[in-house]
């Protein structure tokens, strides 16, 4: 918590999420295994509810959860 409120205070948030969306697109690839993300699509198909829960901030972590299809807290 201290940590974020250090470094992002400040930072405008449209800035901060366009920034996470960009970074989203280009290490999805990278940091994504394709086995996970097609373990995920087969329970969101199958009608699970699927969470992420982070301590990283939900303004960071949306567009990978928008990406998968799942939720976040």
């Amino acid at each position: 918590e201290v940590l974020i409120k250090t470094f992002l205070t400040g930072v405008d948030e449209h800035w901060l999420r366009q920034q996470a969306e960009a970074f989203c697109e280009k290490y999805w690839d990278k940091l994504m295994r394709p086995a996970g993300v097609l373990a995920v699509a087969a329970e969101v198909n199958s009608g699970a509810e699927v969470t992420i829960c982070s301590a990283s901030p939900a303004l960071v972590l949306q567009p990978w959860a928008d990406k998968l299809g799942i939720k976040l807290i």
